[in-house]
């Protein structure tokens, strides 16, 4: 008896070893597969920051310039050299250019040898002042300031070397004149000196016509030439005044909207100036045409006959924000007769069923004196609604109305607050919330509204 209790032994089943180490690597190998699982299949919504700024409401127009220009002839034929700077203000008695009638010196004069070496204190100030005014307005989305900038650098150049080249013929000029081959021609009235020519020179507000406004028919010529000219031919044109004027044609709805304009800020398109004008509607030949009256910035665009402008209509300021970040939602929109108050003052509607009225809690997402629109989740379209007086009922089908709004997503989800759209163009919008803590300045809302929904988690 005692030996087969000796013999008698138990075999307990033996535990495995469990590493822990294997268990965190295995943990968190899940961990990081289910996140980039998560990230893969997600959807990618991107967020956008509402921002300060403005809007412009404007419209674009090519206008034709009016100034009041002199075309001064030659009396005699011969070859031409300016001295004097296109573009540059000349007073009486200033040199414009020689007249060679053989053009042996007006061809040495020409030719550029070797360096500017002397320039004048006020050539060195032009220089100075061209540069820096460049520099101090680059704008790197403005290319016509280079072509602009370099025109006038090029100009003020060419007048140096103009100097300096009469200066080393000076005795061949001198021995000329004295024959009477070589004649230098002065202005005979103050105004702002352009070399060339478009054949528009006679245009004003009274003769101008719908021809007029066709680029396709200007006979533009630079006078800056080396060939010989005839007597009698355009040597330069003088603007004699600062007065001018541009013109363009209206379609019907811009006449409906500046019809009670007086005046107006244009930009002009080449180098994004800014300016005011007198404006007046012009009928001719059937046609209505926008006169504007300008006593500025006449010098910049001298050279152009056709110059591009935006009117600034309206300027709107105030949380920009695109437009693809706004969406409309339907909410039901009733008269706030039918508003009750709930227990802890919560605001709400009383909806009739079989089994009796039952008040539901509402979320108001606009208001104003006679109506609210709202929004519960126990109400649909096939709800009825009453007055807490029992004075009248209300099927809410009927009721739906869209507001404007978009997706803040500060707290992690998708809330929508409603706004109001104070102006648009096609890209964005500048708008209010209706409630000012609803939408604030720098709060992050939904880039594409319509990829969300409400309490969508981001």
């Amino acid at each position: 008896m005692g030996k087969k209790e000796k013999n008698k032994i138990v075999r307990f089943q033996r535990v495995p070893d469990i590493s822990i180490g294997l268990v965190v690597v295995v943990f968190i190998s899940i961990y990081v597969a289910f996140h980039i699982f998560s990230y893969i299949t997600a959807r990618n919504v991107s967020i956008t920051e509402v921002k300060q700024g403005s809007i412009v409401s404007n419209d674009h127009l090519t206008a034709l310039a009016l100034r009041k220009e002199v075309l001064i002839e030659t009396e005699e034929s011969g070859f031409l050299y300016y001295y004097a700077r296109n573009g540059s203000r000349v007073g009486v008695r200033t040199l414009i250019y020689s007249l060679d009638q053989s053009g042996g010196i007006a061809r040495k004069l020409s030719k550029k040898d070797g360096a500017v070496t002397d320039l004048s204190e006020e050539e060195k100030k032009t220089l100075v002042s061209e540069i820096s005014s460049f520099a101090g307005s680059y704008d790197s989305q403005e290319f016509g300031h280079v072509y602009s900038f370099k025109a006038n650098l090029s100009e003020t150049i060419q007048q140096v070397y103009s100097r300096e080249a009469a200066a080393k013929l000076s005795e061949d000029i001198q021995e000329a004149s004295e024959a009477g081959t070589f004649k230098d021609v002065y202005a005979s009235e103050p105004g702002l000196l352009v070399l060339s020519t478009d054949g528009l020179e006679g245009t004003d507000l009274s003769n101008y016509k719908a021809d007029s406004f066709d680029s396709k028919k200007l006979t533009y010529k630079n006078l800056r030439t080396t060939e010989e000219v005839k007597a009698g031919s355009p040597a330069y044109k003088l603007i004699t005044s600062d007065d001018w004027n541009l013109v363009a044609p209206l379609e019907d709805d811009m006449v409906k909207r500046l019809r009670k304009v007086q005046t107006i800020q244009i930009r002009f398109t080449e180098d994004g100036a800014k300016t005011w004008a007198t404006c007046e509607l012009k009928k001719k030949a059937g046609k209505t045409y926008l006169e504007l009256s300008l006593d500025d910035s006449m010098e910049r665009y001298a050279n152009s006959r056709y110059i591009g402008i935006d009117l600034i209509l309206e300027e709107n300021n105030g949380l920009k924000v695109p437009n693809t970040s706004i969406v409309s939602r339907p909410f039901y929109k009733i008269s706030k007769d039918y508003l009750t108050e709930g227990n802890g003052n919560t605001r709400g509607v009383i909806v009739s069923g079989e089994k009796g009225d039952v008040f539901c809690s509402v979320s108001i997402y606009r208001e104003n004196e006679s109506f609210v629109w709202i929004q519960g989740n126990g109400l649909s379209d096939s709800s009825v609604i009453k007055k807490q007086d029992s004075s009248g009922e209300l099927m809410l089908a009927g009721t739906k109305d869209k507001i404007p709004g978009v997706y803040n997503v500060n707290k992690g989800y998708a809330q929508f607050k409603a706004v109001d759209i104070l102006f648009q163009n096609e890209e964005y919008s500048i708008i209010t919330p209706l409630r000012t803590t609803d939408l604030k300045l720098y709060d992050h809302i939904v880039l594409k509204a319509e990829e969300v929904e409400e309490d969508d988690i981001l």
